[in-house]
């Protein structure tokens, strides 16, 4: 008895047992970029030699992997088996690879310029190891690597401040120490009108590698609370200091956000 009232109530309700879950809401324009992106990066972790597939694999699965619709209640192994499962792409030859590759750097700017924060960041923190894995070439230091944010800022000219130690204890980086110096002082020689960093900084015994690594870290770790149109400028930074730290032989993670 008190079961069929219970039916009774819930089909009062308007609840139908044979209605099909609901259809998923159309994906937004950041969903659409990454999901391409992950199907891009998973790609390349099936079939790019290493150490781009194990970059790729990692960073694929740091921005949620490739979506595909599964039913309510079915285990992860069916779903993987379901025939509406993305097909990844083949990457065997160096023209499929940069194909990816290009189509991976386009998504991580559209979700870097775009996504809610926490993808931006996401996004913003795996691009510059992607670039430095496959050879891309290094931003310009400019107008586009300035940025506002004290805390970038700061993080800048502490980095300065060891490279040009560790060009005085004749480290090859005078040349990048003077452009991550140029990054501190030009927004305030633009006209910047807020708090400088310290002035001054305790001179760390650090080899270059180490220097950028933790300053890598650093900056990425601005991306979530960093204003939108800043995002920009900071990646570009990122950017090229991940390609210095490359070329001191600096061992890639998937990504500078922990």
């Amino acid at each position: 008895m008190l079961t069929s009232l219970a039916l009774m109530a819930l089909a009062g309700c308007g609840v139908r047992f044979d209605t099909a879950p609901p259809t998923p809401a159309p994906p937004s324009a950041s969903e659409v970029a990454r999901q391409d992106l992950a199907i891009a990066l998973s790609s390349l972790a099936t079939s790019a030699p290493e150490p781009l597939s194990d970059i790729a694999d990692a960073q694929a699965e740091s921005l949620g992997g490739v979506w595909q619709a599964c039913p309510p209640g079915e285990s992860a192994e069916r779903c993987q088996a379901l025939e509406s499962a993305p097909a990844l792409e083949e990457a065997d030859t160096p023209e499929q690879r940069a194909a990816l590759v290009q189509r991976a750097r386009s998504d991580f700017d559209e979700l870097i310029a775009n996504a809610e924060p926490a993808l931006a960041a996401r996004a913003g923190a795996a691009a510059p190891i992607l670039d430095a894995a496959t050879g891309a070439e290094a931003p310009v230091w400019g107008e586009g690597l300035w940025t506002s944010d004290l805390s970038t800022l700061t993080t800048l000219h502490w980095t300065a401040w060891q490279l040009e130690g560790a060009a005085a204890r004749g480290a090859p980086v005078a040349e990048l120490a003077a452009q991550v110096r140029a990054a501190t002082t030009a927004p305030y020689e633009a006209g910047l009108d807020a708090e400088r960093p310290p002035a001054v900084m305790r001179t760390e015994d650090r080899a270059p590698s180490e220097i950028l690594a933790r300053s890598c870290r650093e900056l990425a770790a601005r991306l979530p609370v960093v204003a939108q149109e800043e995002r920009g400028a900071l990646v570009a930074t990122l950017r090229a200091l991940t390609l210095s730290y490359a070329q001191l032989g600096g061992q890639l993670p998937a990504t500078w956000l922990d």
